[in-house]
């Protein structure tokens, strides 16, 4: 056992002491937080079903409380939906939307004093939220965690933060771009500067992100009325980090990058600039058959 799993399980033992003795008792909120804090132990174990059991309980107290007139802690009450929601978005089956949701009800109070207040935890669990969301097509729901995120984040703080705030803008561009394509465009812009400038400088974690934010800028100029110049423009720059990044060996979606070059031809053989169109299409096809070389070794196949 590992010296980390070996103090879960010491702290999961007293816990299980500590929530006992509690439930024969009426300190109810002193029962809430061993539910919670037994809760993320167990789900830090890997102990899914018996972490979502303990939150279950969390949220019985919770209502329990408010039942009898008393104010619960805006912290508990969240810890405990975000805790028990990413357990649901793991595969369990159970709606984490609803959990989030929850959540989300309490984020205006959640301020210093707040029971299990923590800045950076904070931040991080927001995102955690978003990017769960955003990835079952709830968009709507993920903007308030982003909002609050970006309450922290400064685009002129540390490396950390400014990393983080181009994740949170990125996140909330992409939570806007059907339904405010403007305002998305106002984030991704925002997440853009902050992304190249940490590029530039060899700081950003993630140069995903920066092509992210080229990409949906270029959707969006192609779908509005802000010109194919702009359009052009995102997409060949999307080009040029994309092909950094092949060079160095960080490039994961290669796919991406020959659909880029395609996009890209199609606008020049369009103006007449066949030139420039067939070395984009070059590209294309080389990136096209690297991937079916490279499908038929990795399946046996001969060529």
């Amino acid at each position: 056992m590992r010296s980390s799993d070996a103090h879960l399980e010491k702290a999961l033992e007293e816990y299980n002491g500590t929530v006992s003795e509690l439930e024969d008792g009426d300190d109810l909120p002193a029962l809430l937080d061993a539910y919670i804090n037994r809760g993320c132990i167990l789900s830090m174990l890997d102990s899914t079903v018996s972490a979502i059991s303990d939150f279950d309980s969390a949220i019985d107290v919770i209502d329990e409380l408010r039942e009898n007139g008393t104010e619960v802690d805006p912290g508990c009450i969240f810890k405990v939906y975000v805790s028990r929601g990413e357990l649901m978005s793991d595969g369990t089956g159970h709606d984490m939307s609803q959990d989030y949701r929850k959540a989300a009800e309490v984020l205006d109070s959640l301020e210093p004093g707040c029971r299990y207040y923590d800045r950076k935890k904070l931040v991080s669990a927001c995102l955690t939220c978003a990017h769960d969301l955003l990835d079952a097509e709830l968009p709507e729901y993920a903007v308030p965690f982003l909002e609050k995120a970006l309450r922290y984040l400064d685009p002129k703080g540390d490396i950390e933060t400014r990393n983080g705030y181009v994740e949170a803008k990125n996140c909330l561009g992409q939570a806007l771009v059907d339904s405010d394509p403007d305002r998305a465009f106002r984030e991704f812009s925002d997440a853009l500067a902050v992304a190249d400038a940490l590029y530039t400088s060899a700081q950003l974690d993630d140069e995903s992100e920066l092509v992210l934010s080229l990409y949906f800028l270029g959707d969006i100029c192609r779908d509005t009325d802000r010109g194919e110049d702009k359009y052009l423009s995102y997409r060949e720059e999307a080009i040029r980090v994309m092909e950094e990044m092949k060079a160095c060996g960080t490039l994961e979606d290669e796919e991406l990058l020959s659909d880029l070059h395609g996009e890209v031809a199609r606008i020049y053989m369009g103006r007449g600039d066949m030139a420039t169109a067939e070395k984009h299409l070059l590209k294309q096809v080389s990136y096209n058959l690297n991937g079916s070389t490279e499908y038929m070794r990795d399946n046996g196949i001969d060529h």
